[in-house]
């Protein structure tokens, strides 16, 4: 890969992450429930799927995140001949 293409792909990733975090801490203003646990329960029983897309929208924030590192890891031109990455052990 080119360090335009490089670039840009690290800039998609990290929009798509921005977007996915921003959206995650909106759900989670949504879907905060409050009272007693009885009160909480009834709540998520009402209205589950904002509670399925909070779920959905926050597994999705690991993966995008290790994709970044994996960019970054092997396609990233690191100025020194042994990347960070290995010194700190996150590829064998």
């Amino acid at each position: 890969m080119t360090k335009r293409e490089i670039g840009s792909t690290l800039f998609r990733g990290g929009l798509f992450f921005l977007i996915l975090i921003l959206l995650w801490v909106i759900f989670m203003v949504l879907t905060s429930p409050s009272g007693d646990i009885s009160t909480q329960l009834e709540s998520i029983l009402h209205k589950p799927g904002l509670f399925k897309i909070n779920f959905v929208i926050a597994s999705l924030i690991a993966p995008v995140i290790s994709f970044l590192v994996w960019v970054l890891g092997f396609w990233a031109p690191l100025k020194k001949e042994t990347p960070i990455f290995n010194l700190f052990g996150a590829f064998f």
